[in-house]
């Protein structure tokens, strides 16, 4: 890939300030995924060059049932949820997509 390469989140959650639309539209796809699958899966580490991604991060949080890794290490589970619903702001995407703001989406993680 030729071009600026830019981490968009990581996988615990922390995000960039964004500056313009496609860095918005980055951190709303995170919001997004979290609330369309009602909390049970997060995509973050979301970075690359524009809006060519390179090896983002599914994060689940924790069940006791599953044996071994889900998602692989880098798949910090809850924490890194919480992570991302302390510090997440809702941008122009967020709202142009409707999400709830992160108080409301808060409840999906506490299930």
């Amino acid at each position: 890939m030729t071009g600026e390469f830019l981490k968009y989140n990581n996988n615990n959650g922390d995000e960039i300030a964004p500056n313009n639309t496609l860095e918005e539209l980055m951190l709303a796809f995170s919001h997004w995924t979290y609330e369309y699958t009602r909390g049970e899966l997060l995509v973050l580490d979301l970075q690359g060059v524009g809006e060519n991604l390179t090896d983002p991060s599914v994060i689940k949080p924790e069940d006791k049932r599953s044996r071994g890794m889900v998602f692989g290490p880098a798949n910090l589970g809850e924490v890194a949820i919480r992570n991302f619903i302390a510090k997440h702001r809702c941008n122009s995407c967020c709202r142009k997509l409707k999400l709830l703001g992160m108080p409301q989406t808060i409840l999906f993680s506490l299930k």
